[in-house]
């Protein structure tokens, strides 16, 4: 949640937009983690009991290099989503119906699949986009095989 005065300011905001993560909140379904873009007045509103980011509540106006704001926001945010990833195992329900076998066997098949594609952009400068794309996609579901397995407790 990006925090200004004009976030706060905003009627749509502040009443339809947080009432909904709130309640996706209270359910589990996500977590809220307020981020301060400009000085406002947020610890006076219902979550002003959050830790928010970037560290020590220091707004990123106010981050003599912005990058380096950014970059605090984005480690930080990192942990969030690792401390959330350890704490509730997900059920993946569309993986639910292989077992480990063909888990493993598909999550090979990726992996040599990433390595044809990595290695056809080796020496190219700029590979297309498409490439990149099919690359990226391969690694996200490398990702949630790999997930999925050691969720089922399956070491690698």
């Amino acid at each position: 949640m990006l925090l200004s005065e004009n976030f706060l300011a905003s009627q749509f905001s502040y009443e339809e937009e947080l009432r909904r993560a709130f309640a996706r909140s209270e359910e589990g379904q996500t977590r809220i983690v307020p981020i301060l873009l400009r000085e406002c007045d947020w610890k006076q509103s219902w979550f002003g009991e959050l830790e928010a980011l970037p560290t020590k509540a220091r707004p990123l106006i106010e981050w003599e290099n912005l990058q380096a704001g950014l970059n605090d926001v984005a480690a930080r945010l990192g942990e969030v989503l690792v401390e959330l990833s350890e704490s509730q195992p997900v059920v993946d329900k569309e993986l639910d119906i292989f077992d480990n076998e063909d888990l493993i066997e598909i999550l090979q098949n990726i992996r040599r699949s990433l390595a044809v594609l990595k290695k056809s952009t080796v020496g190219i400068v700029e590979p297309s986009s498409t490439r990149l794309i099919e690359i990226d996609q391969l690694e996200q579901r490398e990702k949630r095989y790999v997930v999925e397995l050691k969720r089922r407790g399956v070491t690698l």
